[in-house]
């Protein structure tokens, strides 16, 4: 099963709006937006997993998990991952990153003895908003995400982080909760 760790993002009027915004003013290229019941602020993505491991992530999760505090975030910034040649992401970031960041590293750290492999990338904290399957005007793409840089989005508490299946199917990804931590819990 293909794992990740995340907190889910919720739903706003003014998140309705810049998604609204983003499918109108790209319309012409091939994006496939994410669907706004499933976005999430990733924290760590883990990949295929054996089944069998499930109760040890768990665990670790809620370790990890009950010495950390609920913090808040909010959406300030818009980007794209991938190179200017071939943006594949859309994304919108989670300010600030240290916190994100800590929980981050530490159950990169404790998955370590599972045979999870810590990502080489530097972390951001994000939620993926969209995946550029085709973009016809790149110039136009990194003008119309410069736009929302000064975004602001109602801040959020984050206190549950969130073990997610992702079954990737024609319709789009699913994702099934496998557990939920409480943070300071």
């Amino acid at each position: 099963m293909r794992l990740f760790i995340a907190f889910p993002v919720v739903r706003s009027e003014a998140l309705d709006a810049l998604m609204a915004a983003f499918r109108q003013h790209l319309a012409g290229d091939k994006i496939t937006w994410s669907d706004l019941q499933n976005m999430h602020l990733t924290i760590l993505f883990l990949g295929e997993t054996d089944q069998v491991l499930l109760p040890d992530i768990l665990s670790i999760m809620d370790a990890v998990a009950y010495d950390t505090d609920p913090f808040i975030v909010h959406y300030a910034r818009v980007g794209l991952f991938g190179s200017r040649y071939d943006p594949r992401v859309v994304w919108m970031g989670a300010e600030p990153v240290d916190v994100p960041g800590a929980l981050h590293r530490r159950l990169a750290e404790a998955l370590q003895p599972l045979g999870f492999t810590p990502d080489r990338q530097n972390f951001v904290p994000h939620v993926t908003l969209g995946r550029i399957r085709m973009c016809r005007d790149k110039a136009r793409l990194t003008q119309v995400v410069q736009q929302y840089q000064g975004l602001k989005l109602p801040e959020q508490k984050l206190s549950d982080i969130v073990l997610y299946e992702s079954k990737l199917l024609p319709s789009g990804p699913q994702y099934i909760t496998k557990g939920i931590s409480t943070l300071g819990c």
